[in-house]
């Protein structure tokens, strides 16, 4: 396996809390937020278009993701293994000193395309843009 230089993971953690993909993230989300509204659960059936909404989520970002991966000049498999391996780190610990400095941020970008997260996100992004739309609907 080739290696991964551990500066691609700082580089990594930059870019997923950098403005840019959080306001991309915005961008993409507000038109679908209607779907969603404030007080959305994950308990119990879902509605089939956030299912289908979800996915085109996990598409744009791993297409992020995939961006990020490529600007480094690594290929995505070869990035995976290293995320792995970097997730093996210490494995088992409660004591985050003795992971990897890197299963932090490889964490919460995995929680992130997970459903429950993508629900709460749009829903705290649909509470935001709600004093947006009446402020518009005012004017």
């Amino acid at each position: 396996m080739a290696a991964v230089d551990p500066a691609v993971f700082e580089k990594l953690e930059e870019f997923f809390f950098a403005d840019a993909f959080v306001d991309s993230f915005e961008r993409w989300a507000l038109p679908h937020v209607e779907h969603f509204g404030e007080a959305v659960t994950t308990e119990g059936e879902q509605k089939l278009e956030h299912t289908v909404i979800f996915q085109e989520f996990v598409a744009m970002y791993e297409g992020k993701l995939a961006e990020f991966v490529a600007s480094q000049d690594i290929s995505m498999p070869v990035f995976m293994e290293a995320c792995k391996a970097e997730l093996l780190k210490g494995e088992g610990s409660n004591d985050w000193s003795q992971r990897s400095p890197a299963a932090f941020i490889l964490n919460i970008i995995a929680a992130t395309a997970e459903y429950e997260l993508f629900v709460i996100m749009m829903a705290e992004v649909a509470q935001r843009a709600k004093p947006e739309k009446e402020e518009e609907e005012a004017q």
